[in-house]
């Protein structure tokens, strides 16, 4: 099994909107969101991509 996944089980059914919400809250909360976002994968699969920053030149 890889360790670089996130299985997200339920007894009910959960919404891949309400878990990407959720997965911008944590990030926002943890002071990370300006360097990832969620953006969908295959089927039911979220990624969470790091953002690609370029330094500034002075």
């Amino acid at each position: 099994k890889k360790t670089d996944e996130v299985t997200v089980k339920g007894e009910e059914k959960v919404s891949r909107v309400q878990v990407r919400t959720l997965l911008r809250k944590f990030l926002y909360k943890q002071g990370l969101r300006d360097y990832f976002r969620v953006i969908g994968g295959k089927e039911n699969a979220l990624v969470v991509k790091e953002i690609k920053v370029e330094e500034e030149e002075e």
